[in-house]
Parts: structure tokens; C-alpha cells; sequence
């Protein structure tokens, strides 16, 4: 197979500028110092895995005259996409990308009543009181894992 396309663009693309959502900092070290050129700014945001995030995110690169906001990070995706929709940034709806990111919501749009799943924050949740009928309704072998992200 042959690739067939024009090398040289008949016009000069357009720039964007896009901030990057993204944990430890070697943006920021003498590590990747040849790289520097390739961004304008590094801003240190806390990012923490609380409500407040997506707000932190969005305060953080206002009035940076960006145009879009990214992350490769699974547990920054919702985030940034809701940063971004606070920013009136392009992005796609919060609810398609919950959907396809936290397994318990892609088990809902399947919709297969043979195959229960249910969503817990943390192991503690497993004794609190409006679960428990959840909880005796379980059948064994259990099959537990993480809400997103690998496994």
C-alpha cells in the first residue's frame, strides 16, 4: 500500500495552543531541558482527587488565551473535560465521557439485567446502611474491580 498525500501544505496550519493536564512535574526539571522550547508555561495546580479539582484546573490556565485543554491521564479525564466545559473550551459532553470511561456506567448503557454492578468510593461504603440490600442481593462469586483505568 501506498500513502499518497501533498507533504507540503498549500497553506500554513493553524496554531493552537492547548495546556496539558499532567501529574509530576518534568515539565518543570532540568531533566528535559532540551524540550523547553516546546511549552510556554508550566503552572503547578494541586491535583488532587476532590470536587474541587475541575475548578483548580479551570482557575489555574483562565485568561491564558488557550485553546483547548488535554490529559493522558485516565483519572484526570473527567476533570479536564469539565474544566473545559467551565472554560466554554471544546470538549465532548461530561456525561458521554463518564460513560465510557468508569466501568459501572458502561455496564448501565449495556443494559443486560444478567449482569449487576454497582459503584462504592471506597471498601468503608461497604458497611454503610443504604448498600445493604444492595449487599444481600449479591450473588458469589464476585468479581471486584477498579472503577476506571486498567484491570
Amino acid at each position: 500500500m501506498r500513502l499518497s498525500f501533498d507533504w507540503i501544505l498549500p497553506q500554513k496550519p493553524a496554531a493552537y495552543k492547548v495546556a496539558l493536564v499532567a501529574g509530576r512535574h518534568w515539565y518543570e526539571s532540568g531533566r528535559y531541558r532540551a524540550q523547553v522550547h516546546l511549552r510556554n508555561d508550566f503552572i503547578a495546580v494541586d491535583l488532587s482527587q476532590d470536587p474541587g479539582f475541575p475548578q483548580r484546573i479551570s482557575n489555574a490556565v483562565r485568561g491564558g488565551e488557550i485553546d483547548g485543554l488535554a490529559t493522558f491521564t485516565d483519572e484526570y479525564v473527567l476533570a479536564t473535560g469539565e474544566a473545559a466545559e467551565m472554560l466554554g473550551l471544546p470538549t465532548e459532553p461530561l456525561k458521554a465521557m463518564q460513560q465510557a470511561l468508569l466501568k459501572v456506567e458502561v455496564r448501565k448503557v449495556v443494559n443486560n439485567t444478567n449482569i449487576r454492578a454497582f459503584f462504592l468510593q471506597h471498601a468503608g461504603k461497604l458497611h454503610d446502611p443504604a448498600f445493604a440490600a444492595t449487599m444481600a442481593a449479591l450473588q458469589y462469586p464476585l468479581v471486584v474491580k477498579p472503577a476506571y483505568g486498567r484491570s
